[in-house]
């Protein structure tokens, strides 16, 4: 029996859990938006048992390296990181379809899916109406506490497939499993946190769960919230004393379960209603794969000044692996009437010496260079040669697939090691394999120059750029959202909403920077009152400290001004850029004022106007000339002279009209922004 755990255990380590087709199906929407962020990734993880387990599997690996140990799922993906995130996702949704998971069956997650959120979110309630203070762990139990049964179905499926499709007593479930596979999924469930490297207490909440209440009734408080959030979405009427909760205190941490679950459900486009799998949902991740996984080539080839070949190979083979199941691997080139192989890690190199004929001589290799079609060591009219065994070997694997990369003869090659079952299943997506071939090809050789933005920079950079600015803020947005729930009623909630808002705003900035504006573009706005964006944004920069104390700040703000129709956002980068310029002149004392009057009509339209003034040295008269175009700043330091440059832009896209009076005494800079009913008239 313990041989048969052991290797149950090992078998464990390798199973690739089931999660949902419409919830695969939100993560892969999500991993196509530049702008989506570890917030929004970590809310969908947060939703699914099976893939939050693989962000778990891929955090614990992660941590044995850099000496971590993540808490929850949020630490788990700092650790990992957004695009390794992506990748092994987006790897796990190409596997569950190319693997037909369970052999074949269809296997309904449905009824598991919505018991396990119950339970997520029944915990997380659980330990906040008890004081439990680590409620991101108690929610993180509550979805996993029956992980155990995923991977048991996916380890052992023609055993395990009846039970788990059938909503059985837990008494009766955990003894038939104990019995008949020597395990029960509890225990395989807590063995697998054990693996992740999860905190003790939460493994031995997934252990005990099925355990008589009189078991538990003195365990850790992690273990009784677990026991009790499974037991109450089995049956809403369970006495909750266990936890030192009345009748009324249950009802209220379960009001409004359903809802939750529902509005999950509808979400993630799940039909709670349907008692089979949808076979819908299931063809519809497969169609939406076949483009998707081969983003993962492009994505991954790192950008070169030179086109070096070795990191884009490098790249290639690695997204290969992540995404496909491939083992190691190279490449063949064309060398006048022969092939030579270049490799993308060192212990290969070796493989380099090999001279390949192009041809049915030349084994697998020569075959698909020669005849531009697909060939594998198991094709049954060509024999093996004692080559595709030497590549066989090296690779260290089971056989060898090579796919041409043209269609033009002799072909470059990529052969790839793998087993057979792998390319037996491969080959059943002729189209994916040869789409894969195309961008692995335009990936070696493009010669195309990328496009450029109006500076000069790369799109293709600038967007990698604002994406990893993006990842820290996404990190302090959770942490900041952790913060408000804790002090959620006191005074400090309020600032941390102002910092959540201007984090969302920045995030928007540079979401903006990937998408070309025309300057005679009508922009996106809204009604706004201006006050109300002044009034926050001095409340802003007097909070965070952006203004030195040195600085008096005052504002005259007339009453009753018309709403404009400007972009809040825009507006308030405006104001920002004119506040920094003016702290920056004073040099720490001085005097900065901001003003609004109106409305005004100029040219037969409605305008309010905004004032920002300082008693600064003023603009010398070189920068006057060039106002509000990139010039060199007087200002020094690390200054590039763009803030005026971004505030003139920024005018203009607000369809508004900006002047500036500069003198020795100081600066004002006024700006008349639309009124959102161009038709009022004063009285």
């Amino acid at each position: 029996m313990v041989k048969t755990e052991n290797n149950l255990h090992q078998r464990l380590l390798t199973a690739r859990l089931p999660a949902l087709p419409q919830v695969l199906l939100r993560f892969l929407e999500l991993s196509r938006r530049e702008d989506a962020g570890l917030d929004d990734i970590g809310r969908l993880i947060a939703q699914d048992p099976a893939m939050a387990s693989k962000v778990l599997t891929l955090a614990s690996s992660a941590s044995r390296y850099q000496n971590q140990s993540p808490k929850d799922l949020l630490q788990c993906l700092i650790l990992i990181g957004l695009d390794n995130t992506k990748t092994a996702l987006v790897a796990e949704s190409i596997h569950q379809v190319f693997d037909s998971f369970v052999a074949g069956r269809t296997v309904d997650l449905g009824p598991f899916w919505k018991h396990s959120l119950s339970a997520a979110i029944l915990a997380g309630r659980l330990a906040k109406a008890t004081g439990y203070a680590r409620r991101e762990e108690a929610y993180l139990a509550g979805l996993l506490h029956d992980v155990g049964q995923l991977a048991l179905v996916s380890t052992l499926p023609e055993r395990y497939f009846n039970v788990f499709s059938e909503n059985y007593d837990d008494s009766w479930l955990a003894n038939w499993e104990s019995l008949s596979l020597g395990l029960t999924h509890a225990e395989a469930g807590a063995w697998l946190a054990g693996r992740w490297q999860l905190d003790s207490y939460l493994a031995d909440a997934l252990l005990y769960h099925h355990e008589p209440v009189e078991r538990v009734i003195s365990a850790h408080p992690l273990v009784r919230i677990t026991w009790l959030a499974h037991a109450l979405s089995r049956d809403p009427k369970t006495d909750t004393a266990l936890l030192g909760l009345d009748a009324e205190a249950r009802l209220r941490v379960q009001d409004g379960i359903s809802e939750e679950v529902d509005k999950a459900a509808r979400f993630l486009g799940i039909d709670l209603a349907r008692k089979n799998a949808d076979p819908t949902a299931r063809a519809e991740l497969a169609e939406t794969l076949r483009p998707l996984a081969l983003s993962g080539v492009q994505q991954a080839v790192p950008i070169t000044p030179d086109r070096e070949i070795l990191p884009r190979l490098q790249a290639i083979m690695t997204a290969a692996q992540s995404l496909y199941g491939f083992g190691y691997g190279l490449l063949f080139e064309p060398k006048e009437d022969s092939l030579r192989g270049r490799v993308a890690w060192s212990h290969l190199s070796r493989l380099e010496e090999l001279v390949v004929p192009v041809g049915s001589d030349g084994g697998c290799v020569g075959r698909a260079s020669a005849s531009g079609r697909l060939a594998t060591t198991w094709d049954v009219d060509h024999p093996a040669l004692i080559l595709d065994d030497q590549l066989c070997r090296a690779l260290g694997s089971e056989g060898v697939l090579c796919l041409p990369l043209t269609t033009g003869k002799p072909a470059e090659v990529l052969a790839f090691g793998l087993d057979k079952d792998r390319a037996q299943t491969l080959q059943t997506w002729p189209l994916l394999l040869e789409s894969f071939a195309k961008e692995a090809a335009a990936a070696l050789d493009i010669s195309e120059k990328e496009a450029e933005d109006e500076a000069g920079i790369p799109r293709d950079q600038l967007r990698r750029i604002v994406h990893e600015a993006n990842n820290p803020l996404s990190i302090i947005k959770n942490y900041l959202q952790i913060l408000g729930e804790r002090f959620e009623g006191q005074e400090a909630a309020a600032d941390i909403a102002l910092l959540n808002g201007e984090i969302d705003r920045v995030s928007r900035i540079l979401s903006g920077l990937t998408v070309p504006v025309a300057m005679s573009e009508k922009p996106t706005g809204r009604k706004i009152e201006l006050n109300t964006t002044i009034r926050e944004l001095i409340a802003f920069c007097r909070d965070t400290g952006f203004i030195p104390t040195g600085i008096q700040i005052d504002w005259a703000l007339a009453e009753n001004l018309p709403a404009v129709q400007v972009n809040p956002d825009i507006l308030k980068q405006i104001l920002l850029n004119l506040v920094k310029n003016a702290v920056e002149v004073l040099g720490g004392h001085g005097r900065i004022g901001i003003e609004s009057a109106g409305p005004v009509f100029q040219a037969g339209q409605g305008y309010v106007l905004m004032r920002v003034f300082d008693d600064g040295p003023g603009i010398p008269a070189e920068i006057r000339e060039r106002l509000f175009q990139p010039v060199a700043t007087h200002k020094g330091g690390e200054h590039a002279g763009l803030g005026l440059a971004i505030v003139g832009e920024l005018v203009a896209r607000l369809q508004g009209r900006i002047t500036c009076n500069s003198s020795e005494t100081g600066t004002v800079f006024e700006i008349s922004l639309p009124l959102a009913d161009r038709t009022e008239r004063p009285a």
